[in-house]
């Protein structure tokens, strides 16, 4: 009876020792991950300065993994008492048991249903007892087989007792304790950055480099400094990033500051953005830290939303006032133009700017947005806007545009009949037909004329007819006017072998105050003949007639007989080409 309670004693020994193998390694398995996940949500935190929640998501994520290790690597092997079980375990490292042991616990089961005789059973009891006694049932269990694990665990614990010694004297586990009681401190860094400034090159408004967010007016440059301490290293990392783009990454060096009594401890970093076009963020990273976020606000020249112009052309041109939506205009010299501009920011001043020259303050009204200008236009000029901003005081110029003044040229005349000069009598009857047109009316019209280069005399043509499409104008733009001149009323003692040179003169319409300016027209000449002279003129003239019309006549002919050809030839049948041998 005792040996069989020895032989139930060493199949619970060999239980709990298989327990306490599977334990240990499941430790093991375990510690490894403690370990490692606890460095890692450090070495997390540090690096990226989580916010307090998701230092606790971190926290949990951590904890699921290391109980779903410990369930899979560990609870899940471990098992209850069961003879059979333990009993099939040593046979299969003891051969020369030969089942004797699986026999003796079905035996000795008193639940069991074993069929056979009472001698039998004790018999077989007793056989089993012989064989077990011999047999050493803690070798059964080899912890050798763990003893990989063993290691790499105990190794992966002094390596994070190392470290955590390491950083524990650098004071980075006690600033982990306390961010994961909610407190937000800063972990401690070898390099120390002491200061970060900003400054606008050229500096056009007074201020601390060091007062973020910095504005900037578009177009300037800005130099972005840092300066650290403790041990500093010859190269820095400049992060930038414009609105809605990425972080970019710059490479910068130690500059060297030719300054005796400055701190050699201390290392600055310097770069200079050169014409900022939009806002952006930076921090430097220098060594193992790196600066807070800093924001550089670039700040725009105003936008015109809306600008008009209202043209008041001169009273001499006849045009009604109008108004444009464009700033590049075409006006008649000497209009007067006035501008209404409205920006999308509040302005202190406002300036109108011509060509070089000096700029002239605009009208700005109540609302701070809407300017005003007015200005007489004689001659063709460029000019732009320039505006400061009431928020910042910046000063900015607009765009160049232009006013085009379209000068009053001066009138035009000439004569359309006589086409050239003529020859006539004492008694001829010269019909005169001129043609003149100006930009805003031609309002006198004369007709000057001197016998054989003698002394001018203008006769006045009176106020000439507007045509039909001219009426609403004061005086006509263009057209063609006939004079009938009888020679002898006006030069009674012309002779033959006399001539008079004649021409048109006309005077434009413009505004009142300002030098009418005249234009004449080419010379025609008139020579007085004799009857006979005369006579034979015209003859001599009509024989010339007959034979520009007989020449006409012929080269008709010619024509008509190579068109008639040529449609001869079209409608003849073309042979086709014979085909090839």
């Amino acid at each position: 009876m005792e040996k069989n309670k020895d032989i139930e004693n060493k199949l619970r020994q060999t239980w709990k020792r298989e327990r306490q193998r599977t334990s240990l390694r499941g430790f093991a398995h375990v510690l490894i991950w403690i370990c490692g996940l606890l460095l890692a949500n450090l070495a997390a935190d540090w690096l990226f300065e989580l916010s307090l929640v998701w230092r606790y998501v971190l926290a949990g994520v951590s904890a699921v993994i290391v109980l779903v290790v410990a369930r899979f690597r560990w609870w899940r092997h471990l098992k209850s008492f069961d003879r059979m079980t333990v009993a099939q375990q040593i046979e299969a490292s003891h051969d020369e048991l030969r089942n004797l042991l699986t026999y003796y616990i079905e035996i000795s089961d008193d639940e069991a249903s074993v069929m056979g005789s009472q001698s039998l059973k004790s018999l077989v009891q007793e056989q089993a007892v012989d064989a077990v006694e011999p047999v050493d049932f803690k070798a059964i269990i080899n912890f050798a087989s763990i003893s990989r694990i063993i290691k790499i665990s105990a190794g992966c614990f002094v390596l994070f007792l190392g470290i955590i010694v390491f950083l524990n004297r650098h004071g980075y586990v006690s600033v982990y304790v306390q961010r994961m009681q909610g407190k937000e401190v800063k972990y401690p860094t070898r390099t120390k950055i002491l200061e970060v400034t900003a400054r606008e090159i050229p500096e056009i408004v007074k201020r601390s480099p060091t007062d973020f967010p910095l504005t900037v007016k578009v177009g300037q440059s800005v130099q972005l400094r840092a300066l650290a301490g403790g041990k500093v290293p010859l190269q820095a990392t400049l992060f930038m990033r414009p609105e809605k783009l990425h972080w970019q990454k710059l490479d910068i060096q130690q500059v060297e500051i030719m300054d005796k009594d400055r701190d050699k401890s201390k290392g600055t970093f310097i770069y200079q953005v050169d014409r900022v076009t939009q806002s952006f963020e930076f921090y430097f990273k220098i060594g193992d830290t790196q600066s807070q976020i800093f924001a550089i606000t670039s700040i725009p020249a105003p936008v015109v939303k809306t600008a008009q112009v209202s043209i008041t052309p001169p009273d001499y041109t006849s045009m009604v006032p109008y108004k444009v939506d464009k700033m590049n205009v075409e006006v008649p010299e000497g209009s007067i133009l006035e501008w209404k501009v409205s920006t999308d920011t509040e302005l202190e001043k406002a300036w109108f700017i011509v060509s070089k020259g000096e700029p002239v303050e605009m009208t700005i009204a109540a609302d701070n947005k809407t300017c005003t200008f007015k200005k007489t236009f004689t001659q063709t000029v460029s000019y732009r806007f320039r505006w400061k901003r009431k928020d910042t005081g910046y000063n900015y110029d607009g765009s160049t545009h232009r006013v085009y003044v379209k000068p009053d040229s001066p009138p035009e005349v000439r004569i359309i009949k006589p086409v050239a000069d003529v020859k006539g009598t004492i008694r001829k009857r010269l019909t005169i037909r001129f043609q003149a047109k100006d930009d805003y009316g031609i309002k006198k019209a004369w007709m000057i004329y001197a016998v054989n280069d003698g002394k001018e005399v203008r006769v006045d043509f009176g106020k000439l007819q507007k045509p039909p499409t001219q009426k609403d104008l004061p005086y006509p733009r263009y057209g063609a006017w006939t004079r009938k001149w009888r020679v002898k009323d006006s030069l009674p003692d012309l002779k033959p072998g006399d001539f008079v040179n004649f021409r048109i003169e006309v005077e434009e319409y413009n505004a009142e105050g300002k030098v009418a300016r005249r234009h004449k027209s080419t010379v025609r000449k008139l020579e007085i003949l004799n009857t006979a002279q005369y006579q034979k003129y015209i003859y001599a003239r009509l024989a010339q007639v007959r034979e520009q019309l007989a020449a006409t006549s012929l080269e008709a002919r010619r024509h008509q007989q190579s068109i008639r050809a040529l449609t001869i030839n079209l409608k003849k049948p073309r042979k086709k080409p014979e085909p090839k041998k």
